[in-house]
């Protein structure tokens, strides 16, 4: 699984050098990095998302949106 932030990241509740300056930036958001932590939560369950290439997690109203990679 690819995601916008890197694993230890989601995993040690603190950003890098690097995923820091992407949210400064505005290249991520702080919901791209809360769905990241998430979907990697729900990893563990669904062994088909291993494949998944998450780009961005947008939130537009009481919807989601996905931008993912294709293989």
């Amino acid at each position: 699984m690819r995601l916008p932030v890197c694993v230890f990241d989601l995993e040690s509740d603190m950003l890098c050098p690097s995923c820091q300056n992407k949210l400064d930036t505005g290249q991520i958001t702080q919901f791209d990095i809360d769905f990241s932590k998430w979907l990697l939560s729900e990893a563990e369950d669904h062994p088909a998302l291993k494949d998944l290439n998450l780009r961005r997690a947008i939130k537009a109203g009481e919807r989601v949106i996905l931008i993912v990679k294709k293989k």
